[in-house]
């Protein structure tokens, strides 16, 4: 993965800032709070994105994966659906997968629809693949 020139984010919870979604400690998290919460990472250039992975504390609802190529249209990269029966450890979660078409993007935003939380997206650690 090649190193982010930037991070943004909806409301943070606390001191739970963006870039601790890529610090490599699980230890540390991502926080947000608030309606439609987000994270997104600008890599500065386009990558090719190969696989992701998400490990963050568990909520059931929806995440949703999207990737924008620079100066290009936001497209779904994946959507998620996290039901009670998959997440056995309620406390943590962790999703592995790859894009349903190659990815060429210089952004990459995960986006929360929570049920069991509204409002909370919580990633201790975002790992992208090229």
């Amino acid at each position: 993965m090649s190193a982010v020139v930037e991070y943004s984010s909806s409301n943070v919870m606390s001191n739970n800032i963006p870039e601790y979604a890529q610090d490599g400690n699980l230890s540390t998290c991502f926080l947000s709070e608030g309606k439609g919460p987000w994270w997104m990472a600008d890599f500065g250039r386009d990558i090719t994105m190969k696989r992701i992975s998400i490990k963050g504390l568990a909520h059931y609802g929806q995440y949703n994966v999207l990737a924008n190529p620079k100066n290009g249209n936001w497209s779904l990269c994946k959507r998620i659906d996290i039901c009670p029966s998959m997440l056995p450890d309620v406390k943590h979660m962790e999703l592995n997968f790859a894009c349903k078409r190659k990815r060429i993007s210089r952004y990459l935003t995960i986006i929360g629809k929570f049920k069991q939380v509204p409002g909370s997206l919580s990633l201790c650690e975002v790992t992208v693949y090229s």
